[in-house]
């Protein structure tokens, strides 16, 4: 059972109202101190799943306050102990604590997946490096046939943090986070399919050919893979899965098929470059479908802070854009099977 704190600094003439009004709340503790400039600090111990109702009813609240503060911080360890049970959670020394009515999902908050998914949003040194290097491993592994060495690859790629963030953006309504991402995901994208390119050339100029091994078939089950992965992806991720582990499952959508694209294209094989790359396409779309879809079902919708007006139209638009977009890709995934086209 994960706990949370959450430190609060509002006015001291607010702390009494607070203090009764958190009541009501699954508030497991609560302390308080003075602070200068006639502040107060309050600390609250609270279920990691309810951290997400709990700052939404402070900042309702008390968020037009000047003085208003929050921070929300991880809890190593806490004595005496708690369990949690169905409706309540009790201490080792026998207190009983009723959780609330509208007990948050078992996921992170809403501000806590903006703070960790902001960074990700921006390119960093780390992550060209990162992009570029699992490029080099998955042609490797590809060349050879090699899936452990593939899936090597899909370990380093940094792709599921732009993924991530563009999905948030787009539910809760932010440019300030979707044209970054957006910018981003291009960037990383771009860079792994030039790198498969330049190795294809070089291999094209040293005379090596193509392994004959390799096969790329292209059906409408990949749809469906590349639907589970972006569920799968976000899932883990909001349940604070290993973010390796939860990378392999956006990775394995896009990095496998966009490298031997841009192999086949490096070494002249225009025709042959065509399945891989509509697979890529088709996994592209689907992971951010699945991202932005699986983000509702969880119920993270914008805050009181946000514009829920401007978030909804974000969805509906992001939403039809990439249907639009999948519908495209599945026709000519349909044509080019009828007419034998999708094979290497």
């Amino acid at each position: 059972m994960a706990l949370k704190m959450i430190e609060v600094t509002i006015g001291r003439d607010a702390q009494a109202w607070a203090y009764d009004e958190l009541k009501e709340q699954s508030v497991l503790c609560v302390w308080s101190e003075k602070m200068a400039n006639d502040l107060s600090m309050i600390r609250l111990l609270v279920v990691g799943r309810q951290v997400e109702s709990v700052m939404d009813f402070l900042t309702e609240k008390y968020g037009t306050l000047d003085e208003f503060r929050m921070v929300v911080l991880p809890v190593e360890a806490a004595l005496p102990r708690f369990s949690m049970n169905h409706n309540y959670i009790a201490d080792s020394q026998g207190r009983v604590y009723e959780l609330a009515k509208n007990s948050g999902p078992d996921r992170m908050s809403r501000e806590e997946l903006y703070v960790t998914v902001g960074d990700a949003a921006y390119p960093t040194g780390s992550f060209l490096a990162l992009v570029i290097l699992s490029a080099l491993v998955a042609a490797i592994g590809v060349l050879r046939d090699n899936m452990a060495i593939v899936i090597g690859a899909m370990v380093i790629a940094p792709l599921l943090g732009p993924s991530i963030a563009l999905a948030l953006g787009t539910v809760l309504g932010d440019s300030s986070l979707i044209r970054p991402a957006l910018k981003t995901n291009a960037l990383g994208i771009g860079l792994t399919y030039l790198v498969a390119v330049a190795i294809g050339m070089l291999l094209l100029a040293l005379g090596i050919s193509w392994p004959t091994s390799l096969r790329t078939t292209l059906t409408i089950g990949d749809v469906a893979l590349a639907l589970a992965s972006g569920t799968a992806g976000v899932l883990g991720f909001t349940g604070r899965l290993s973010s390796a582990l939860v990378g392999v499952m956006v990775a394995v959508a896009l990095a496998p098929p966009l490298v031997p694209a841009g192999l086949l294209v490096g070494m002249g094989r225009f025709s042959a470059a065509l399945p891989p790359f509509l697979l890529f396409l088709t996994n592209l779309i689907c992971v951010n479908l699945a991202s932005v879809v699986t983000f509702i079902a969880q119920g993270i919708v914008p805050g009181h802070w946000d514009e829920p007006e401007r978030a909804n139209k974000a969805i509906v638009a992001d939403v039809l854009i990439w249907m639009a977009f999948l519908v495209a890709v599945v026709s000519v995934i349909i044509y080019n099977q009828k007419a034998g086209f999708l094979n290497i």
